[in-house]
């Protein structure tokens, strides 16, 4: 079978190459992105909300450590 793939190999053509994409090209002096102002307090409000679980994640653990540190001396 082998025989069979290698003669098909050199029998079949390959497709020619495509030409590469053109480069991007960036604008000097652009001006920069236009970001509205509700989306600057829709990402703010997100940010906020973060924050807290992010802070109730840290008081949560916190916890947890104090308790596993109160229950070290265990029963004996």
């Amino acid at each position: 079978m082998d025989v069979e793939y290698s003669r098909l190999a050199s029998t079949i053509p390959l497709p020619e190459a495509l030409e590469p994409a053109p480069k991007s090209v960036v604008r000097p002096n652009a001006a920069l992105s236009y970001v509205t102002a509700s989306a600057n307090s829709i990402a703010k409000e997100e940010n906020e909300a973060n924050l807290r679980i992010q802070q109730s994640f840290d008081k949560a653990a916190q916890e947890n450590k104090e308790k596993a540190a109160e229950d070290e001396g265990g029963l004996c």
